[in-house]
């Protein structure tokens, strides 16, 4: 195919009467918004598949929704109701399609576009065709194409049968006898509600000036589509219409007239049935569209309420005019016209968004000898948004809001969020669109406060993080897709996983089985939490090169598909109370942490994550003046060859895994599990998606362990596989005395070596006196007490030494002990192990005396912890 010129939309075709099989018959076309419908409808289905049809844009594959974001054109799409990120692989496609009416039916029932449910059929209009692109960027493509051999081209012609069979399960009409049953016996609507007098005439006066020859019947279609916006008697908004025929000697037909109402109620939903006889008394006429549908070319010319008032009565008054309606009617204009809202009531000022000229602007309302105006200060932003949406979450944390915005000098339009509102404005900032950075933020939070209380913004309220949730006492998930693996894929997933464990972390399998089943529960942390339980955290702890972040990626990264950059971070990424809680807000997806130490060292910190581990919020701040709670959705799994925790309280919400340097894996092991083992390692999202799928359907029960190991066996066989033992196995230590028991003997490991490769080093042999006299002994046959004395009455180790039967320690020991243990302080060592601490001891050398900081014992304990024997 050839390139398409950068000016051509596409290919379309028009329906009506000019066709092969004129003047016989009518081409007819079908536009099906939601793809889902159609195995709903028998004959629907049938018709695409007999006739000419095609594929047309892209549609969220979970909830059908048309009206998606495109994050890269023809590609990834997003649909901001259920917040879900896809492919265009992945997408349900509209359908379009043609067909042949004769054209005695077209008379008799298709005297215009008709739209029913997910449907319309149009019968003067056109549609696109392939190779049209969607405005999405995705490409039209054919079901079943034209057929230029056929007479007919392909195209199936539709019975009168048929034709009324199609549209019953459109829902265009419910069958012929329900119309006359509806007037008969049907009631009002009791939601409408009725304008006073007093209203009629205030409206009456904003308007009459604007009714004038040319926009009239605009004018009848615009006030009735906001009358049917803010849900008012079509009676009340006939009644004010009628008014303004009457006074202005307005000579046009009234059915004519009358007709724009009926279309603006029907299109908004309005069943017109039960006004029929009231709307004919007051009008004397039964308009138009009572008895059959508008032709759109009969409502179509200009945009909206706003250009017929300025072209009447100039834009201060118009806008004045727009304002003083909105207070009357309850609500903003449904069309685009400019969102009025107040800023200060003494100086009358106004934030105002114009989407007509899209322009965003501070405006005061003046009176003078002309009236009221609203008269323009000054611009605040470039463009408008013309679309506001507001995420209330139904678990708590801060409302968020979603802005498209666009400006006639941008080539395409924004959109922002879901974001915080200076979030959105600050995305402004950043596209130069800010004309006034000094009151941005109030005109901006007014307009979108406009939207809202107008009903001009969309209110969702669900839940923007993805993750699994607990809604109305039911697992649900939120913007992660959830399909279950095949079985193929989901034995080839568990097969890799079981060659992981026992062939590359065969030396720590213990603590590998337990990282993944922390990772298969890790995601229904929050959901838990909603029950009333809490999983531990995740802490790897110990000798570099043991393999404990690539564990830590294999349970949650991998077996979760998930980003790397989104989940995983490092201890910078945490170290304020601010971005800890963007980290556990983001989603209840787990998030490793590489390298805790600069965050853990921090008390606000370990205070925030304690509360996080339990509970389901983990802080609150000010926001704008309010105070907000922040989520605590995610659990962590931190990894660290330094660091280890000191807080006790902490520590008890931890699942702590300590690795050894015997445990270490040798380079060339690494660099065969990096060339053979990790370019697979995407394979195991299908256990993730098992896992998910399983929740949902069978729920998390009550312990969170025993999830974990039922679902990881319930994989294997499912995978028609047996689950290995390896699954059994844990590695936990059972408590944090337990955790600080193991990091004393590394102390006391560490020390009884240094105290023997210095005597080794530097004593051959050694005198003793033995009543009177010397005795000469070889080197090896001195006691271990012996030996330690030795070695420090000659001060062989720098940082040790020994002033009468006190042995003090210097910070030089913690340096060298920091391969072992971690990052810690001479303070924190001296209280693990008993030891007096004196920030400032001091030591004389020669003439100078030296101050420094030192941990001490007497001489007597020093020798007894060299020679404990751990139990």
């Amino acid at each position: 195919m050839a390139s398409r010129p950068s000016e051509v939309a596409g290919l379309a075709i028009c329906a009506g009467p000019r066709n092969p099989k004129e003047p016989v018959c009518w081409l007819i076309l079908g536009d099906v918004d939601d793809p889902r419908v159609v195995d709903e409808s028998s004959l629907l289905k049938e018709l695409l598949k007999a006739t000419v049809s095609w594929r047309t844009g892209p549609r969220c594959p979970k909830c059908g929704q048309k009206h998606v974001e495109v994050l890269e054109p023809g590609r990834v799409f997003r649909c901001p109701k259920c917040v879900m990120t896809f492919k265009a692989e992945e997408a349900l496609r509209g359908l379009g399609f043609m067909s042949y009416v004769s054209s005695d039916l077209v008379d008799k029932y298709l005297r215009g576009t008709l739209r029913g449910r997910a449907v319309e059929l149009l019968v003067k209009n056109y549609q696109l065709v392939p190779p049209s692109l969607h405005p999405s960027g995705v490409e039209y493509e054919w079901v079943k194409p034209i057929d230029f051999k056929d007479t007919d081209l392909g195209i199936r012609t539709l019975t009168e049968e048929e034709l009324l069979e199609l549209l019953r399960e459109i829902g265009v009409i419910k069958g012929e006898s329900e119309p006359r049953a509806r007037r008969e016996g049907a009631e009002r609507p009791k939601k409408f509600r009725e304008l006073s007098d007093a209203q009629l005439l205030k409206v009456e006066e904003l308007l009459k000036p604007a009714y004038r020859p040319g926009d009239r019947q605009f004018m009848w279609l615009y006030v009735a589509g906001y009358g049917a916006k803010a849900r008012i008697s079509p009676v009340s908004i006939a009644k004010l219409l009628k008014m303004l025929y009457d006074e202005t000697g307005d000579g046009d037909d009234m059915r004519t007239r009358a007709s724009a109402l009926v279309y603006s109620y029907k299109k908004a939903g309005v069943d017109l049935e039960p006004y029929a006889e009231d709307l004919k008394q007051l009008l004397g006429v039964e308009p138009y569209g009572l008895e059959r549908e508008i032709e759109e070319a009969q409502v179509k010319g200009k945009s909206g309420l706003q250009e017929i008032l300025e072209d009447a009565l100039g834009e201060e008054k118009a806008l004045e005019v727009l304002r003083e309606l909105e207070e009357i009617f309850g609500t903003a204009s449904p069309y685009r016209d400019s969102v009025i809202e107040l800023l200060d009531f003494e100086a009358q000022l106004y934030a105002v968004a114009n989407l007509r000229k899209l322009m965003t602007v501070r405006a005061r309302r003046v009176e003078d000898e002309n009236g009221s105006r609203l008269v323009y200060k000054e611009r605040v932003v470039i463009g408008a948004p013309t679309e506001v949406v507001v995420y209330v979450n139904p678990i708590g944390g801060i409302t968020k809001y979603q802005v498209k915005w666009e400006a006639y000098t941008r080539p395409r339009s924004m959109v922002v969020g879901p974001a915080l509102l200076e979030e959105i404005v600050d995305r402004l900032k950043a596209e130069g669109l800010v004309l006034s950075s000094r009151i941005v933020n109030d005109v901006v939070a007014a307009i979108v406060e406009g939207f809202i209380r107008r009903g001009k913004a969309t209110i969702r309220t669900e839940l923007e993080s993805p993750g699994f949730y607990y809604l109305d006492g039911k697992l649900v998930v939120v913007g992660y897709r959830v399909e279950e693996p095949s079985k193929e894929g989901l034995r080839k997933a568990l097969e890799l996983l079981d060659e992981v464990a026992t062939k590359w972390f065969g030396k720590v399998l213990d603590r590998f089985a337990t990282v993944v089943k922390w990772g298969v529960r890790a995601p229904f942390a929050y959901a838990y939490k909603q029950l009333g339980k809490w999983i531990k955290w995740l802490y790897l702890f110990g000798a570099s090169n043991t393999g404990k972040t690539t564990m830590a990626e294999i349970a949650t990264i991998h077996m979760w598909g998930l980003e790397l950059g989104r989940h995983e971070k490092t201890g910078a990424s945490i170290d304020t109370p601010y971005r800890l809680g963007v980290v556990l807000s983001q989603s209840t997806l787990p998030v490793v942490v590489n390298e805790p130490g600069p965050a853990l060292s921090k008390d606000e910190i370990i205070d925030m994550m304690k509360n996080a581990v339990e509970k389901p919020i983990v802080r609150g701040r000010q926001h704008r003046g309010t105070y907000v709670d922040i989520p605590a959705l995610a659990a962590l799994a931190f990894t660290s060859n330094k660091y280890f925790p000191k807080d006790e309280a902490f520590l008890r919400r931890l699942l702590v895994l300590k690795f050894t340097h015997g445990e270490k894996i040798p380079k060339e092991k690494v660099e065969e599990f990096d060339r053979k083992v990790k370019p697979r390692l995407g394979e195991l999202r299908a256990i993730g998606a098992f896992i998910a799928s399983y929740a949902l359907k069978n729920g998390l029960g009550e312990d969170p362990e025993d999830f974990s190991i039922n679902a990881l066996r319930e994989a294997y066989r499912e995978a028609g596989l047996e689950p290995p033992s390896w699954l059994e196995l844990e590695g936990s230590l059972e408590s944090e005395e337990e955790f600080y028991e193991d990091i004393r003997e590394s102390i006391r490991s560490f020390l009884v070596e240094r105290v023997n490769e210095e005597y080794s080093r530097f004593v051959g042999r050694v005198v003793l006196d033995v009543g009177d006299k010397a005795v000469s002994l070889e080197r090896t046959d001195l006691s271990f007490e012996e030996r330690a004395k030795v070695v420090l009455e000659k001060q062989l180790i720098p940082w040790l030494i020994l002033k009468g039967e006190v042995v003090y320690v210097t910070k030089g020991m913690v340096e060298e002990l920091r391969g072992r243990i971690g990052d810690t302080t001479l303070k924190d060592v001296a209280e693990l192990l008993g030891w007096s601490y004196d920030s400032k001891h001091s030591f004389r050398e020669g003439r100078k005396v030296r101050n420094v900081s030192v941990a001490y014992t007497s001489l007597e304990d020093f020798l007894s912890f060299l020679q404990t024997k751990p139990e």
